[in-house]
């Protein structure tokens, strides 16, 4: 990581804005695409945290009882990264 951080100050911020021009756009919808099965591969366990939520009945518009609602996804999605992280991290 240093010698990358130090790579990038030597070239300093005219190459790279130089890059992100000539070749950042180009190169953009590859990453894109080659990005896009970690993407679904990493978010796919939140997604399915989500759908299998029996939440609590919705009430009308402004009611402070939606926040629980809101605190029953949170709680699970939570619950979720931390059996992901091995149970140990925060």
């Amino acid at each position: 990581m240093q010698r990358f951080l130090g790579g990038v100050r030597k070239a300093g911020a005219a190459k790279f804005a130089r890059k992100v021009r000539e070749v950042g756009a180009n190169r953009f919808s590859q990453g894109v695409a080659a990005g896009q099965q970690d993407y679904v591969q990493n978010v796919e366990p939140y997604f399915s945290t989500i759908a299998g939520l029996s939440l609590s009945a919705r009430q009308p518009r402004g009611s402070a009882a939606n926040y629980q609602r809101v605190t029953q996804v949170g709680d699970a999605l939570h619950a979720r990264r931390i059996a992901l992280l091995g149970g140990g991290g925060s």
